[in-house]
């Protein structure tokens, strides 16, 4: 099993849309991108060439706004997560720390914790940064990497935050 560090760019613009020889680098980049949307408003078609397409072809596993959600295909996260993100005015993701994948034969597991940089509605930032958890796994298919599971846990925030 091999385990390495994922570089992650802020700007989408650097992330090639096809894969590479670091085809599960970039495929978490892209997850990273369509997460960071900045100013721009949250367009879940970005995650189109990122999860494995079909129905039952994905379990998703996220904590959104204090519930948990379950999701099993990419058009069920896009219907999800566009009206939830809807408000905001600028939203980007960071990690915090590295981000690591695991890969052995045709299954990687990466693991990483990122930060939200967020404006609401009104342009206010969020403070303090919300955060959460992640882990996605990936499967190499005829296609490249493609994420077939993802699970993101909300970091508590400390009492009196």
């Amino acid at each position: 099993m091999q385990i390495s560090e994922i570089p992650i760019q802020q700007n989408a613009a650097d992330i090639e849309p096809k894969d590479t020889e670091d085809g599960v680098g970039t495929t978490v980049r892209r997850w990273f991108a369509g997460w960071s949307p900045g100013d721009a408003p949250w367009n879940g078609e970005a995650f189109r060439g990122v999860f494995k397409p079909g129905t039952g072809a994905v379990q998703i596993v996220d904590d959104m706004g204090g519930e948990v959600v379950t999701l099993d295909s990419v058009d069920a996260y896009i219907e999800t997560w566009t009206p939830f993100m809807a408000p905001f005015k600028h939203w980007a993701i960071a990690p915090i720390g590295p981000v690591r994948a695991h890969v052995a034969d045709d299954l990687a597991v990466v693991t990483f914790t990122f930060e939200v940089d967020g404006k609401d509605a009104e342009g206010r930032p969020l403070l303090p940064k919300p955060g959460q958890h992640g882990t996605l796994v990936l499967q190499h298919t005829t296609d490249g990497w493609r994420v077939i599971r993802e699970h993101l846990t909300t970091i508590a925030q400390p009492p009196g935050d």
